[in-house]
């Protein structure tokens, strides 16, 4: 999911496509830990292909360890926030 920043209202709405005549404010990564485990290599494609971001080696070993507790971190290029449960 997109969260974008309206360019002439200010208010911010939510898509699943992306719209380039708008301000991304961020974007929501709703997956599975089976599909980022099992299928790692797969969905990093996947993910750097719908969102031009690349995530961090450290980051990618704090999603598959089950034993992580949720958490927030950031880099200069991304942040990420991993939930375990909602």
């Amino acid at each position: 999911y997109y969260f974008y920043r309206h360019h002439a209202d200010g208010y911010v709405f939510l898509s699943r496509e992306q719209h380039n005549e708008h301000i991304l404010e961020f974007f929501w990564i709703d997956s599975v830990r089976t599909d980022v485990v099992n299928h790692n290599e797969e969905w990093q494609q996947k993910i750097q292909q719908l969102s031009d971001v690349v995530i961090n080696e450290f980051h990618m070993r704090d999603i598959a360890n089950i034993e992580h507790p949720c958490a927030f971190d950031t880099l200069e290029e991304y942040d990420l926030l991993i939930f375990r449960k909602l």
